[in-house]
């Protein structure tokens, strides 16, 4: 029969280490989950009202249209996958979702598709969604 002293040996501080790592790789998952846009989630309003406040909010133009992208934070805690960028949200210019990516950094479809801007400029959610709900108005 084992005792509990014969038990301390190693794997004490294995089951230890073990549950961290779990705990991590959980944490890592849940918080990459919070960034991922759900499907009901298909308007900047509905963006504002159920999503992490973004980071930086930039209003663009490309190819004669006019966008919307929200960069949002990258998760304080991220053990596995490690991020290479932060998430990011673009809308049209009627407030719908165009593309999101929970990771600018391993997206070629960020970087094919929405860098070839112009007259991009720093905004606030609060004039985005003037500038959608201006659009949606026909207010110029």
């Amino acid at each position: 029969m084992m005792s509990i002293r014969s038990l301390k040996s190693p794997v004490i501080p294995v089951l230890v280490l073990a549950l961290l790592a779990g705990f991590g790789i959980g944490l890592s998952f849940y918080q990459r989950s919070k960034l991922a846009l759900p499907r009901h989630v298909d308007t900047l309003a509905k963006f504002s009202a159920e999503m992490p406040q973004p980071e930086k909010v930039i209003a663009f133009d490309m190819n004669g249209s006019s966008y919307v992208e929200l960069i949002g934070r990258p998760p304080r805690f991220s053990l596995f996958p490690v991020p290479s960028g932060p998430p990011a949200y673009i809308f049209d210019s009627t407030g719908h979702i165009s593309y999101w990516t929970i990771d600018v950094g391993d997206s070629t479809g960020y970087w094919e598709d929405f860098q070839n801007r112009s007259n991009s400029r720093e905004i606030s959610i609060r004039e985005a969604l003037e500038l959608v709900k201006g659009v949606k108005e026909g207010v110029s």
